[in-house]
C-alpha cells in the first residue's frame, strides 16, 4: 500500500482525506519546524520525525529511495508516475533529503545502492 504524503497528514490527525484537509494539515506540519510525516512499516500508522533523524539514519534512506523510486509499475497513478531517472539525478533528490552523500558522486552513489539492496538497480518499470 503507498501513501501520499497528505493522506498520512489526514491519517495522523485522524481527519477525513480531501483536498482542503491535506493542504491545511501539511501546512500545519510544515509550521512546525524540523518534523516530517513518517512511517516505519504500516503506511497506516504515520507519525512525526524529527529531520535529522531522518537524514543520519542508513534505513530511513534505504526505505525513502525504495520507496519513491521503484523498479516496477504499482498501478497507483495517485502517487507515482513513470519518469527515467539517471544515478545522478536520484543522488540530486536523495542530496535534499540527507547529508549522507555530501561526498559522493554518482559512481560512488550508484556503489553504495547496490550494497544496501537498493530495488530500482533490480528491475524493469517499461
Amino acid at each position: 500500500m503507498n501513501v501520499t504524503r497528505g493522506q498520512a497528514a489526514c491519517m495522523f490527525f485522524q481527519q477525513e482525506y480531501n483536498l482542503e484537509n491535506e493542504k491545511k494539515l501539511l501546512d500545519k506540519i510544515d509550521s512546525i519546524g524540523d518534523v516530517d510525516i513518517c512511517f516505519m512499516k504500516d503506511p497506516t500508522e504515520p507519525f512525526l520525525l524529527y529531520i535529522p533523524k531522518i537524514h543520519s539514519s542508513t534505513p530511513q534512506v534505504v526505505h525513502f529511495l525504495n520507496e519513491v523510486f521503484l523498479s516496477y509499475n504499482p498501478y497507483n497513478d495517485v502517487v507515482y508516475e513513470y519518469r527515467k531517472y539517471s544515478n545522478d539525478m536520484i543522488l540530486e533528490v536523495a542530496h535534499r533529503h540527507t547529508a549522507m552523500f555530501d561526498n559522493k558522486n554518482a559512481v560512488g552513489f550508484g556503489k553504495w545502492c547496490s550494497t544496501q539492496g537498493i530495488h530500482f538497480f533490480k528491475g524493469d518499470w517499461p
